[in-house]
């Protein structure tokens, strides 16, 4: 894994501002909305991180959905600008590996973004909330889930970021996939709400009767996208 260099390539985008001020964006979603609604949030007769995810989740995932989208086009947009994919064919680089190489740095980076919004939400439970001890290792769980389902709609984003020279091709069909996404039926035990880019939409409460389904269904979905991505790789090769 060549990761410090697409960390030089990024430093000529605008991708670490992008997540910094989106992860900063979605993490006050939460402050906010606690400090505006205090007195129906701490009557509310349920876990305080379940009445928190159930009033700013939705709104958090589409900014990280969007996030990520945005993210995939631009590291894509640097290896078409200026015919360097092109070049790079010429030398004894898989574009396979590119491609793995991309959708690390940008889980890592979506991992901080995840871990910014779980901080903002301690805090909610810690001031306005009567919190505990556990509430550090149950966030710390539902780091690890929310992040699991993300890694669908990573790898979506990258697949759909490499197919186009044009970022901004890239980019209207990931948003329209986004809205698809808004537009399904969230509930667990619908299928339809197993689309990558809905998977984010879900939170660890809703699905805890389901784990087995939705593992299962970030495990198959992401070998089918690197697969379709390997394919579309050596096709466009073998036409060049």
């Amino acid at each position: 894994m060549k990761i410090p260099k697409e960390c030089q390539k990024i430093k000529r985008t605008g991708f670490l501002p992008l997540f910094v001020f989106g992860g900063l964006f979605a993490s006050l979603v939460p402050l906010l909305n606690t400090a505006l609604r205090t007195e129906v949030f701490i009557h509310a007769k349920s876990d305080p991180l379940n009445v928190l995810f159930d009033a700013n989740w939705q709104m958090i995932a589409l900014i990280n959905v969007l996030l990520l989208t945005a993210g995939a086009c631009l590291m894509y947009h640097i290896e078409y600008a200026g015919r360097c994919m092109e070049k790079m064919r010429a030398l004894p680089i898989k574009e396979s590996a590119i491609f793995s190489e991309k959708c690390v740095f940008l889980a890592i980076t979506l991992l901080g973004v995840l871990a910014l919004e779980s901080v903002s939400l301690g805090f909610c439970v810690k001031h306005w909330f009567s919190s505990n001890e556990t509430t550090v290792i149950i966030l710390l769980k539902y780091l690890g889930c929310l992040f699991l389902l993300m890694l669908p709609a990573v790898l979506l984003a990258l697949l759909i970021a490499s197919l186009w020279e044009n970022m901004w091709v890239s980019l209207g069909v990931g948003v329209i996939g986004i809205f698809v996404a808004t537009m399904l039926p969230m509930e667990p035990s619908s299928f339809l709400s197993l689309f990558p880019f809905a998977l984010p939409f879900q939170t660890p409460f809703a699905m805890i009767n389901y784990k087995t389904k939705f593992i299962s269904a970030v495990i198959i979905e992401s070998l089918v996208i690197i697969g379709a991505e390997i394919i579309f790789l050596n096709v466009r090769r073998k036409r060049l």
